[in-house]
């Protein structure tokens, strides 16, 4: 029987837009929008701050000249932030054309191997969370957030970390944990990156939504799993969700589906958005609030 609340939430047709390049409500709500500055856009409140820069016109870059760039714009902002006192805890990198060919090798590839390329010269001891999603822009969008707590990496025990994959998904792997513990404004949360239907490093189920909807939904569990006691049902913890749907004929599907598994949640938003591998139809982010919420 499916449960009515989700019954109340959604009734198809949506209508479903293409991805901003901003993260999810809950942020906005947490810090303001940024304060332009020279490259690197700031905004503080608490203990948490927010960097945020772009890389004008980088789908019209080559390949090295956007590795060069990425490189660059995480050295600044890693530089940036830890003058302020601060550590990097969840990152959002909004790519235009990030499936683009550059020969052997697409956008995702040419980002990582420019992130790859900072974070080794950075020897950041933590990797944030991050998710890494295409957006129609000439223009990169790295948003950055960060806590005075440096936070608790997380992995995914059904997944092979993102620094150890294969050579088979580009010459440098990306580099992100899958998820962080931090405290923000004094809750305690688990922030969950970009989450689709991958085990190990390979994709799977390649054309059925359906299918890589409940291996991702697997995978969410799998993480939550990893910080809390064993329930039910995991997915009940998820108080915020942002859906990127790949295909606009999916969205009716994929709206229903999550509203029947995460349909408690407070905020559920849904945008199109190119996900980094063709196969993959659909990428799920969330946080899950770890301090019990006072009566």
């Amino acid at each position: 029987m499916r449960n009515p609340v989700s019954r109340q939430i959604i009734a198809p047709p949506i209508s479903i837009q293409p991805l901003d390049s901003r993260p999810p409500a809950w942020v906005s709500g947490l810090i303001a929008e940024p304060s332009a500055g020279s490259g690197i856009d700031v905004a503080a409140r608490g203990n948490v701050l927010r960097a945020r820069t772009q890389l004008r016109d980088a789908r019209l870059m080559d390949a090295e000249t956007l590795s060069a760039a990425v490189h660059d714009a995480y050295v600044s902002l890693a530089g940036r932030v830890a003058s302020e006192g601060f550590n990097p805890i969840r990152i959002w990198n909004f790519v235009p054309g990030i499936r683009d060919r550059f020969g052997e090798l697409d956008r995702y590839m040419v980002f990582n191997r420019g992130r790859f390329e900072a974070l080794s010269k950075i020897q950041a001891s933590l990797l944030a969370t991050s998710s890494a999603v295409g957006v129609d822009s000439n223009d990169l969008t790295i948003d950055m957030l960060a806590s005075t707590d440096p936070g608790i990496q997380v992995e995914n025990p059904r997944q092979i970390s993102s620094w150890m994959y294969s050579a088979s998904y580009g010459p440098r792997p990306p580099c992100f944990a899958r998820a962080t513990i931090t405290t923000l404004e004094g809750t305690r949360w688990l922030l969950i990156g970009g989450t689709a239907s991958i085990v190990g490093e390979a994709s799977c189920h390649e054309g059925n939504v359906e299918a890589q909807l409940d291996e991702t939904f697997a995978n969410l569990c799998a993480v939550i799993e990893a910080v809390t006691p064993r329930r039910a049902d995991p997915l009940a913890l998820i108080e915020d969700v942002r859906v990127y749907i790949a295909r606009a004929a999916d969205a009716d599907d994929i709206a229903e589906h999550v509203h029947r598994r995460i349909g408690a949640a407070r905020a559920i938003e849904m945008a199109l958005a190119t996900v980094c591998r063709p196969e993959l139809l659909v990428e799920m982010e969330g946080r899950v609030r770890l301090t019990p919420q006072r009566a």
